[in-house]
């Protein structure tokens, strides 16, 4: 790959090695804004979705709960 880039040779280091410091990527200012934006939502998204799946739940929980305390 060095060859090919023009670059020195260098032993490829794994993410999953104990010492991999993943590099920094450095973002402007509206790159950083886009990506807070963009993290945000998926948090809402993914909190509504748990949201409702938790509400179904408990509703039928109290369903059974009632009807076996008959």
């Amino acid at each position: 790959m060095a060859a090919i880039c023009g670059g020195s040779e260098v032993a490829p280091i794994s993410p999953f090695a104990d010492d991999y410091v993943m590099p920094a990527i450095d973002l402007d200012e509206e790159q950083q804004e886009s990506f807070w934006s963009k993290t945000w939502e998926a948090f809402k998204e993914y909190s509504l979705s748990v949201g409702v799946v938790l509400g179904v739940l408990s509703t039928v929980g109290i369903a059974i709960l009632k009807a076996s305390a008959k």
